[in-house]
């Protein structure tokens, strides 16, 4: 199981301690592009982006490293694209997850939480007990920008005691990508929505014509079906063996007026206040429960490939389709 407060946590420590990483506000703010730092933690290997950083890019990666492998991965994006820039709309982005929660200065912040001035800074905390942040600061020529690549005075980046700086709040991580990642398990496989290119790994088969009461298979997976293990708002979807876990679904139609047959919402059974939801709207982000509002991305359209389908999240020109990691 996955601690994704500690991955952040010690991402950001790395980034804080190693010289190779400066500050810099110009283009480099998302590392060099030229090779990668490998971060272990319990075990698993994260790859750091070579380069500088400053203060947001830094906090913004690592909480994306930290999502690599859970049913979150790339709900923030990556390196700068599909997720948040700066420190104006962190808050925003973060929250959206469903993995955060804003709190006031007087709430205690915990290991990879995250302290921010929304006009200007942030920081990410290390410990609560010491009190400790890290952060970046400024280059080694007292400037955001220019300067040589990496940490020319050992001040650019920094751990130190807790401070005021001041903070708006704290953005607080609540644990829920922590839970089993999709495919950590035997037998178990991710979920995502990818570019449609209608091979195997995208086309499902509907095992029942009873809409009420669906069984959705993977074509690629036979003796697997499209299932979720627990019945609440941000819990993963996976592809398991049939009978490991609960797979039965409700699809249910919607009136939309440019596909009048085709469009379903999709709900666990008996559970029709949750329904199937892309995580975000970029190539292999996941897909989750959430509550149903009503948003497009909560609708799909069934597009026949023969016997089997593709479902694609119903919003103009996203072009991407549900499908099994591989």
């Amino acid at each position: 199981m996955t601690n994704c407060a500690k991955v952040a946590a010690e991402c950001h420590k790395h980034l804080c301690e190693h010289d190779w990483h400066g500050y810099t506000q110009g283009s480099g703010r998302w590392g060099d592009g030229e090779g990668a730092c490998d971060v272990w933690v319990d075990g698993k290997c994260y790859k750091v982006q070579q380069g500088d950083r400053d203060c947001s890019s830094s906090v913004i990666e690592c909480w994306q490293l930290a999502l690599e492998g859970t049913a979150y991965a790339g709900a923030l994006g990556k390196l700068g694209v599909g997720g948040p820039t700066y420190t104006g709309n962190m808050k925003q982005a973060f929250i959206k997850t469903g993995l955060f929660e804003w709190k006031p200065m007087s709430f205690v912040a915990q290991k990879g939480d995250i302290y921010l001035n929304e006009a200007s800074h942030t920081a990410m905390c290390q410990s609560s007990s010491p009190d400790m942040l890290s952060e970046f600061l400024i280059n080694e020529n007292g400037q955001i920008t220019g300067g040589k690549t990496g940490d020319q005075t050992g001040k650019e980046s920094v751990i130190r005691g807790y401070y005021n700086f001041p903070w708006d709040g704290i953005l607080h991580y609540n644990g829920k990508a922590d839970g089993v990642n999709p495919g950590s398990d035997s037998g178990l496989e991710s979920v995502r929505i990818y570019r449609p290119g209608l091979i195997a790994s995208q086309k499902w088969c509907l095992l029942s014509k009873d809409m009420s009461s669906a069984v959705i298979q993977p074509i690629c997976e036979p003796g697997k079906r499209l299932s979720y293990k627990s019945v609440e708002d941000g819990a993963a979807v996976r592809i398991s063996p049939a009978g490991s876990e609960k797979e039965s679904w409700v699809l249910k139609k919607i009136s939309y007026p440019e596909y009048p047959d085709s469009v379903v919402s999709i709900h666990p059974k008996g559970y029709e206040g949750l329904c199937l939801t892309p995580i975000g709207l970029e190539n292999g982000q996941g897909v989750r429960l959430e509550k149903f509002s009503g948003k497009s991305g909560q609708y799909w359209t069934l597009v026949s490939c023969g016997i089997s389908w593709a479902y694609y999240p119903l919003v103009s020109g996203s072009g991407l389709t549900l499908g099994v990691e591989k």
